[in-house]
């Protein structure tokens, strides 16, 4: 009896092990110690926000298309996130979360829509959050291979 329960368990360990090695996704390429403490520099800007911490941000990029370049638009999103902040003397948890994700929402519009869409109705905010991201972002970043994401 005492042998079947130890045969069953090292098989469900089996299993169990099997499972966790496929849903674990590998690293496409690794970071360099610069590239972390570019990360952690921008983690500085956004930590009362982004919840993520430094080694889970690493392993999200690495597993990326892209690592550099999402790196890149990380940084961005940071810097401009920080100077509203900064600007507009925004205290509060909630709006501070709000505006970083509007932040993200008009990388996505340029990631999306590219630097000509058309920006009729545009909200001040809106405007202003691009003109921001532009700044943060190099000059090329709309010629970057994977920056771009067409809609199919």
């Amino acid at each position: 009896m005492m042998t079947i329960m130890k045969r069953n368990c090292v098989s469900l360990m089996c299993i169990a092990v099997l499972l966790c090695s496929m849903t674990v996704a590998h690293a496409k390429e690794r970071l360099t110690t610069k590239d972390i403490d570019r990360i952690k520099a921008y983690k500085h800007l956004v930590a009362d926000v982004d919840t993520n911490s430094v080694g889970k941000t690493v392993t999200m990029l690495e597993r990326s298309d892209n690592p550099r370049l999402n790196l890149t638009l990380k940084e961005a999103i940071a810097r401009t996130y920080a100077e509203i902040v900064l600007e507009q003397g925004i205290s509060d948890s909630k709006k501070k979360i709000w505006l970083y994700s509007m932040v993200g929402l008009n990388m996505a519009y340029f990631q999306f829509a590219g630097s000509n869409a058309a920006q009729k109705n545009v909200s001040d905010l809106n405007r202003m959050i691009r003109g921001k991201l532009r700044k943060h972002l190099p000059e090329d970043i709309f010629e970057q291979p994977g920056f771009n994401a067409p809609i199919d």
